[in-house]
């Protein structure tokens, strides 16, 4: 196993055990794929590995796409959603300026395309009967959206999976990080 923790990592402030349920998750459906791999993947190198460090302006970008646009302290006869959309109103509290990417990244057999579609579906399962719930990446989902987050795969067949978590960090407007939505 390899990692690579960048020094500029903004603190995050969710709940530190549902990320460590994600990341068991990842970290043991990724030991299962490489070691249960097809007797011509064999030879290949089995290495799995973790990083983490800031977001991206992409990242941001994609993380904020999808929060709601219609806010708490907004009056119900305005909607500020195609003015904060062009970025023209300055960040309300809460909105996400700073986050964590990690990636968990096996050399496994990878996955066909037809499976990755269905991997966070409740009970889907590539593993024989009595082997897996096929709840575990559901899971995983629901835990990273429920902090504000996302959560994608890559994959291709005969090279590995890549697992991407994007995580935002919410900053009050007295600059106090937070994670409220964790």
């Amino acid at each position: 196993m390899t990692t690579a923790f960048h020094e500029d990592v903004p603190p995050w402030r969710g709940d530190s055990h549902q990320l460590q349920q994600v990341l068991i998750n990842l970290f043991l459906n990724a030991a299962d794929a490489m070691t249960s791999a097809a007797t011509g993947d064999a030879d290949r190198p089995k290495k799995l590995r973790v990083t983490a460090g800031p977001l991206d302006p992409e990242d941001l970008s994609e993380l904020n796409a999808v929060l709601p646009r219609r806010r708490k302290g907004d009056t119900p006869e305005a909607d500020y959603t195609l003015l904060r959309s062009m970025g023209i109103s300055p960040p309300m509290k809460g909105e996400i300026s700073s986050g964590i990417r990690i990636e968990v990244e096996d050399t496994g057999p990878g996955m066909p395309e037809a499976v990755q579609r269905k991997i966070f579906d409740p009970f889907f399962t590539t593993k024989p009967p009595g082997e897996g719930t096929g709840l575990g990446l559901s899971i995983c989902l629901r835990i990273v959206e429920s902090c504000g987050g996302r959560i994608r795969v890559q994959s291709e067949e005969g090279r590995g999976t890549l697992f991407t978590i994007l995580l935002p960090v919410f900053e009050e407007r007295d600059g106090a990080e937070k994670n409220s939505h964790c």
